[in-house]
């Protein structure tokens, strides 16, 4: 990454934080929110090495690749069996309920996967870039600007839905058990602007 040491360490620490939160989100959750927040504490763990201000090794770059394609098409197939499932706004069947007119923990599970799917295409493209930098150096910024803008704008649009469920009560009615809503919103907002801020210091 580019830019000096001490955002490369902010960024080192914020990825760190934010993936250690869904990590512990992992133990409470089942089966799909189960997956998601694992996905989200590798992701984090993957920006927090990638943002270290230091050289890369040569095999860092291919394992990323590799590591975060696998999570990207994992997303999208859980992307693909909300959507046949027929999931709801509010991540449940339509129409459905829980016995005791309880209602789904999750909110829009078909976003979610496909969030989850683009953040870790980001951190493909950023491996590879990092990748290219690493075999070339000198031969200008790595990366392609109109695909790493592209990434950025997809990125920054939920940012503000993110930043809204950190309200108290603006998460969903009910919660899995172990699970703080506002504090998972809270990491995925910081993770997804560090995201956003390591794009930028391609």
């Amino acid at each position: 990454m580019h830019g000096p040491p001490m955002v490369g360490w902010l960024l080192v620490a914020v990825s760190a934080l934010g993936g250690a939160v869904c990590l512990l989100r992992v133990a409470p959750g089942a089966g799909a929110r189960r997956w998601g927040a694992l996905s989200e504490a590798v992701m984090g763990g993957g920006m927090a090495a990638m943002a270290l201000p230091v050289a890369p090794g040569p095999l860092s770059p291919p394992l990323c690749v590799g590591l975060f394609t696998t999570s990207a098409l994992g997303e999208c197939a859980l992307a693909l069996h909300a959507a046949r499932r027929g999931d709801g706004p509010r991540g449940g069947p339509r129409g459905s309920a829980r016995h005791g007119g309880d209602r789904v923990a999750e909110t829009r599970p078909v976003a979610h996967h496909l969030r989850l799917a683009g953040g870790a295409l980001a951190m493909v493209y950023m491996a590879w870039a990092m990748g290219s930098a690493h075999q070339a150096p000198g031969t200008g910024p790595p990366g392609v600007p109109v695909v790493t803008w592209a990434l950025v704008l997809c990125l920054v649009l939920p940012l503000p839905g993110q930043a809204h469920r950190m309200l108290p009560g603006s998460g969903p009615p009910v919660a899995a058990r172990g699970e703080a809503p506002e504090l998972a919103a809270a990491s995925h907002l910081a993770m997804t602007t560090a995201m956003v801020a390591m794009l930028l210091t391609l």
